[in-house]
């Protein structure tokens, strides 16, 4: 799929067929916005979506459309967040059995009325959205809590043996050669509420996890 988003491509690798989506109706422009993709297929329909988020840095809540293959039209759903929240794309694959997972950053009142837009500026509440291709509804699931030790470089959400996972990267500030990361894996029994274990840690020397 293209990254421009005044000219998205859907591309089948298998059959080399490729397919222009129409293009997406502008509202009211801002100066602050980025565009987040994902594509993906409703297990209930057999029908390809394509989800676009509109992220506002935090400014206002963020703006969910969603693609349908088998109308060739974009959609706004209605029931998208109701609260402002920060969108972070995943470096690796987040879609599975019919959901979109991405993590997400709700930034506290008092920074944003200070116009602070980042978690650098203030107490944030860490968490991934997940969104279901089916039923077109959001679900929340807060992250566990990970040690922000001196060393701790990133964090990122993978799809990692059939299981949502989260990647947490450190590197030895007295080594820099050495990485280590630790991988929480969610549950995903359905109905109950989603925790978390962490499941391995992996080290070595000039690891890289990039996707």
């Amino acid at each position: 799929m293209g990254d421009n988003v005044e000219d998205l491509v859907l591309w089948n690798p298998a059959t080399r067929e490729s397919k222009v989506l129409p293009q997406i109706k502008q509202g009211r422009r801002y100066d602050s916005v980025c565009f987040h993709f994902d594509f993906g297929i409703d297990p209930n329909t057999n029908d390809y979506k394509v989800v676009r988020i509109v992220d506002f840095y935090g400014c206002q809540q963020p703006q969910f459309e969603v693609y349908n293959l088998s109308t060739d039209c974009w959609r706004v759903i209605d029931r998208s967040l109701s609260k402002v929240y920060k969108i972070v794309s995943p470096r690796f694959p987040s879609y599975l059995n019919g959901f979109h997972h991405w993590k997400a950053i709700e930034i506290c009142m008092k920074a944003r009325r200070r116009g602070w837009m980042f978690p650098e500026h203030g107490p944030t509440r860490r968490f991934i959205v997940s969104f279901d291709l089916s039923n077109e509804e959001f679900l929340e699931t807060l992250l566990p809590t990970v040690a922000c030790v001196f060393g701790f470089i990133r964090e990122d959400i993978a799809v990692i043996n059939d299981s949502v996972s989260l990647i947490v990267e450190y590197c030895d500030t007295g080594n820099l050669d050495i990485n280590w990361f630790d991988i929480w894996v969610m549950s995903s029994e359905i109905g109950v509420e989603r925790t978390w274990t962490k499941k391995f840690k992996v080290e070595g020397s000039g690891l890289d996890f990039d996707g």
